[in-house]
């Protein structure tokens, strides 16, 4: 009999940890939802076309490659937004670039 008893408070408690556990992610997805601002998509228009236009202006066509071309200037966006940016080049005309937000 004690055996169960034993299973029985061992689940219950489990269960609580698990009521616990769900209650913390809850809260803690809201406040972070909360947190993020929205984003006002026709204000960012004019900023998000200007910056199309000018990525498709650069040749970065293959041959030869120019990809350094099109990663200088992704680099000094994201470095004026704040964004820290690392860049790999590989050859003269050709490089990669990564960045974490």
């Amino acid at each position: 009999m004690q055996g169960a008893r034993m299973v029985r408070f061992r689940f219950a408690r489990m269960m609580t940890r698990a009521r616990i556990a769900a209650g913390l992610c809850v809260l803690l997805v809201s406040q972070a939802a909360a947190q993020v601002p929205a984003v006002d998509w026709k204000k960012q228009e004019a900023e998000i076309l200007r910056h199309h236009r000018s990525l498709v202006q650069i040749d970065s066509s293959s041959p030869p490659g120019n990809e350094t071309k099109v990663v200088d200037y992704l680099k000094k966006i994201f470095e004026a937004e704040g964004i820290p940016v690392k860049t790999i080049r590989a050859a003269a005309r050709r490089a990669r670039i990564s960045w974490r937000v």
